[in-house]
This record gives C-alpha cells, structure tokens and sequence, in this order.
C-alpha cells in the first residue's frame, strides 16, 4: 500500500467553529418572503378555481383524433370503453374533477401546514410553494 498517495479527511473538534449553510430568514426578508408566498399561492388557488369550469367542460367532450388534446381528454377509444363499462363522459368528468380537488386539498394542506411551522427557511418555502402549486 503506498502511504503516500492516502488522502486525509479534515477532523472537526469539539472547539472548532463550524459554519453550516445559512437558510434562516430573518426580519425584512422573512417579512417579504412570508408575503411573497402567500401572493403567489393566492394566485395558483385563483387560476385553479378559474379554470375548473373550462377542464370539466374538456373532460366531457371526446377528442378527435385530428386535434392536439390533453392527455386527460377522453379519446374515442376512452370514450367506447367507458360506455361497455356503463359509465357515462359526466361520470368520467366527475371522477377525474373530485381527484383532482382532492389532490389540491392535500397538497395545499401539507404546503399550508409546512409554511406555518417553518416559513423562516427559504428552503422550506421553496418546497412549500411547490407542494401547493
């Protein structure tokens, strides 16, 4: 074994300061960081409201093969097999619309509940902000 080439790792001592990454936010950038996320969440829950009426109406219009869809619109092919299972394009609009609102309640909960107990990190609002757009 050649002892010359080894690589040693820095020690840290009990007495030696240690300098961890900074993530908390105080005073003015807390202030203006709280605010910003809570503006910008308020806008993501607006657009989703807004826009509810207009992917339950998509949801119930089959998409033709000729036109650019969203993945989630019905096809022709959806549409048969929802009607040999008995199911209808407003059950299908129902069904997809109560998981969607059901989802955005949860994530909107879990990013709610992590921005009360800890909005002073930037990290944390960061994932926050994700959690509930």
């Amino acid at each position: 074994m050649n002892l010359e080439r080894t690589q040693t790792l820095p020690t840290i001592h009990p007495g030696q300061p240690h300098h961890p990454a900074v993530t908390h936010l105080q005073g003015r950038w807390l202030v203006l960081a709280r605010l910003t996320w809570l503006v910008l969440v308020a806008f993501s829950l607006v657009l989703f409201v807004v826009n509810m009426p207009l992917y339950v109406k998509l949801l119930q219009i089959v998409c033709t093969p000729a036109a650019l869809c969203p993945a989630w619109q019905p096809t022709l092919g959806t549409a048969s097999a929802l009607q040999h299972l008995g199911f209808s394009l407003g059950d299908y609009a129902a069904f997809n619309v109560a998981l969607t609102i059901i989802s955005a309640l949860l994530w909107m909960g879990i990013g709610l509940f992590v921005f009360w107990r800890k909005s002073n990190e930037w990290i944390v609002l960061i994932f926050a902000f994700w959690a509930v757009i």
